[in-house]
């Protein structure tokens, strides 16, 4: 009895702790599966809320980036200037790029959806281009997906307004691969998978690239800027059956492991019983704490505390949480520090604001200050905190404005903000303000520079002008657009030859710029043109513009109006015909006159000489004297129509110019005046290496005749000639010169000893005509040389002569 009664109560004792067990477990497990699944969506909330704001905050600093880009002037002016494209845009969008770490790829095109200039890694296919030439029509900024070379990106276009004519004449795009977008937003914790639905398409986390099938989970909208809310951007959320299912499996396993237990171990005591039971919560409570991840170095850290298991896995999660958002603002807090941006936030219906710590440093407020409309207002212009009132009070959803901050002169800012609503469906302006102090003093010395080079330009008496390569005027000179019927140069930036000149001009100066930017080379055109009804002569010059990798960049020229010179120079070549043929008539008369005359001359000199033989000794000494006088004139008007008929003779041969060694000819001329030289006890040396010129061998005999003839002629009556022939060598030419120790010449005769006929010593004294170095001058000219003096009374004279170098 006692033993059946045992036994059942042994039974009754196991069934009741087997109900009992059963029944806390059951109990128990349902808790523990509540508790994972409330921690699990927490952890989900979390991960969503912060993908979702960095990629609200990703694409809100991106748009109003670029919208502050195409605002600027730097864009627009490369429109028309593709020097400053790449001289200042250029490096301007590279550092952009920098700063902001975004791997995106930016053009601007012209008008048409031509690109000017790019820091692309990737052209903009034949695709884009008519989409981003509707921007500019529109005027409408606007977003797209797309496609190209297997990955997608997200395309934003901005138009650019050209100051001149207030209406869009280009457009700034961005693509954005789109796993750029997500590579820092959408990781998740893990078990947690984030994908981007953009316009329809389902897109990979890891790739941006589009999965082919939807993974159902949870949706949360993105509120992106205009104009990327057309895409209808969502971010899907997925959680791995895994992380919901593994727990309660182990869970399972574990509380049919306990059940057993009990049912061997059911004696041992209600202690050991409850502590098999726990046994699965005090796993998973070690599981969770080593959740939070909490120090630099990656390693796990286990909370400690409350050693309960639930309050331990709220703890993990609460870390991960902290964690996370201390880094997301570290992120963003280092990412407006470099941009020089600060954000705010203007929530209207509590009159409310918050603001970023680089915000503070931007107004120069305290960063731990409060923050506040009129504490932003303080830091502006007094004007310009009122037109930002004005702004934030009114109806508008969009604000752009340019302000100056107070305290230092020429800071200047940009605030850019959007008004929408938040959660609660109340207002709120969410602003950033960009300092573009750096911008607006380089663009200030831009304009400097270029009005000191329009300045310049405007002051040179012709026409000056820069081309693009596609042939687009650039930069004129006034002279310039006065020609084109135009009061100011910049009329006529933008234009090209076909808007300003006449047709068959114009289709000139295009073929012109062609042929210099095929060839690189300059290209100098004198050619006539008709402008207003008068025909002009005009010299123009154009030259290829290269930057300093050496590609040419476009044309530049000048051109001035010759027409006064080229008269000038039809009237001198009608003039030197004339001169030329009036010395060819006179060199023909010359020697018609001499070589006519000498036949009288000599008749008489004869006559007078058989009347002086027939008188006799009938004539009186004084009318022998006469026939002497008049057969000595006879004689010296024979010599100086001889000495006429030689010079008239110099240059006329027609003999040409061939190597001549002075050497040889210096020989021959000291072997025919060899009795002369012998008589006067001359003593003469000769440099060697005479050099070799191109010459007529005549004409250079009776030169140096001339000149050593001389030298022995003009001697010192008190001691025999000494007679030097040297030469040297110059850079163009060479010098030769024959030296005595003679008489000399004084030099304000030096002149005068080259002219026909002047004689510069009494005729009894020495013989002679006067006409040897008129003729020596003549030869050397004939050569295209010169001849010159260099001599003191009573000193001697050293007579030099130029030969030109032949070319080589």
């Amino acid at each position: 009895m006692n033993q059946s009664l045992s036994s059942r109560i042994t039974l009754l004792v196991v069934l009741a702790v087997l109900a009992a067990s059963a029944l806390i477990g059951g109990g128990s497990f349902v808790l523990v599966r509540q508790q994972i699944s409330d921690a699990i969506d927490a952890r989900l909330s979390v991960s969503e809320v912060n993908a979702v704001e960095k990629i609200e905050s990703r694409l809100a600093a991106i748009t109003s980036s670029l919208e502050g880009l195409a605002a600027n002037r730097l864009a627009a002016n490369a429109l028309v200037d593709s020097m400053g494209r790449d001289t200042y845009l250029g490096p301007f969008l590279d550092g952009f790029q920098r700063m902001s770490g975004v791997a995106a790829d930016i053009i601007l095109l012209d008008y048409k959806g031509r690109p000017l200039g790019k820091l692309a890694k990737r052209s903009f296919g034949a695709v884009e281009m008519p989409w981003l030439a509707e921007v500019v029509r529109t005027g409408h900024p606007a977003a797209r997906v797309e496609r190209l070379g297997g990955t997608w990106r997200i395309v934003l276009a901005w138009p650019v307004i050209y100051s001149n004519t207030r209406s869009p004449q280009g457009v700034l795009a961005l693509a954005l691969p789109l796993a750029e977008l997500i590579r820092d937003g959408l990781g998740g914790a893990e078990g947690i998978s984030h994908h981007l639905d953009i316009a329809g398409m389902h897109l990979d986390p890891t790739t941006g690239e589009g999965l082919e099938s939807r993974i159902g989970g949870r949706r949360r909208p993105i509120a992106a800027p205009a104009p990327l809310d057309s895409l209808g951007i969502r971010l899907d959320t997925e959680v791995d059956s895994a992380l919901r299912r593994q727990p309660l499996e182990r869970v399972a396993i574990y509380y049919g492991v306990v059940v057993l237990l009990v049912a061997g171990v059911v004696g041992v005591g209600g202690g050991m019983v409850g502590r098999t039971i726990t046994a699965p919560l005090r796993s998973l409570a070690a599981e969770a704490a080593e959740v939070s991840i909490d120090d630099a170095s990656g390693h796990f850290v286990r909370p400690s505390g409350d050693p309960e298991e639930i309050a331990t896995l709220a703890r993990a999660f609460r870390g991960m949480v902290e964690r996370l958002d201390r880094e997301s603002r570290a992120l963003v807090h280092n990412a407006q520090k470099v941009a020089n941006v600060g954000t705010w936030r203007w929530r209207i219906g509590a009159q409310s604001m918050e603001w970023s710590e680089n915000l503070a440093s931007i107004l120069g407020v305290p960063a731990d200050g409060p923050a506040s409309l009129d504490a932003m207002g303080a830091a502006l212009r007094p004007e310009d905190a009122g037109r930002l009132r004005d702004a934030l009070a009114g109806a508008g959803a969009h604000l752009q404005m340019d302000a100056q901050a107070v305290g230092p002169p020429g800071r200047h800012l940009v605030v850019l903000a959007d008004r929408r609503d938040d959660e609660a469906g109340g207002p709120v302006w969410d602003g950033t303000v960009m300092d573009v102090t750096a911008l607006r003093r380089a663009e200030i010395a831009l304009i400097e520079k270029e009005a000191a080079l329009q300045a310049i330009l405007d002051n040179f008496p012709f026409m000056i002008w820069l081309k693009d390569v596609e042939g687009r005027l650039v930069a004129v000179n006034s002279v310039y657009a006065q020609a084109c019927g135009r009061d100011d140069p910049a009329q006529v930036v933008g234009l090209t030859d076909a808007d300003v000149w006449p047709p068959n001009l114009a289709a000139s100066q295009v073929a012109d710029d062609r042929a210099v930017l095929e060839t690189g080379q300059r290209k100098m055109i004198d050619e006539p043109v008709s402008l207003d009804g008068e025909r002009r002569w005009v010299e123009t010059f154009k030259t290829p513009v290269r930057d300093p990798a050496g590609r040419v960049l476009g044309t530049a020229g000048f051109a001035r109006d010759i027409s006064a010179r080229v008269r000038d120079q039809e009237s001198l070549k009608r003039m030197t015909a004339e001169l030329s043929r009036s010395n060819a008539d006179l060199e023909q008369f010359a020697y018609a006159v001499s070589h006519d005359l000498r036949q009288p001359l000599r008749m008489v000199n004869s006559y007078l000489t058989l009347l002086g033989r027939k008188l006799g000794d009938r004539l009186d000494a004084e009318s022998t004297g006469y026939i002497g006088f008049a057969v000595d004139g006879a004689k010296r008007m024979d010599g100086l129509i001889t000495g006429l008929l030689e010079f008239s003779r110099v240059g006329r041969a027609e003999r040409p110019f061939e190597p001549i060694d002075l050497g040889v000819v210096v020989d021959g001329v000291l072997g025919v005046l060899g009795v002369a030289i012998e008589e006067a006890g001359a003593r003469l040396s000769v440099a060697g290496g005479l050099p070799v010129v191109r010459g007529d061998e005549m004409e250079l005999i009776r030169l140096f005749q001339n000149l050593i003839g001389n030298a022995v002629k003009y001697r010192a009556p008190d001691h025999p000639p000494t007679i030097e022939i040297g030469w040297r060598e110059a850079p163009d030419e060479w010098v030769v010169w024959v030296k005595d120790d003679g008489i000399g010449i004084d030099p304000k005769n030096h002149e005068r000893a080259f002219q026909i006929f002047q004689r510069l010593v009494a005729k009894d004294a020495y013989e002679g005509t006067g006409i040897g170095l008129a003729i020596c001058r003549k030869i050397a000219h004939h050569h295209g040389g010169g001849i010159w003096i260099h001599s003191q009374p009573g000193q001697g004279a050293t007579l030099l002569v130029a030969f030109p170098k032949p070319r080589a």
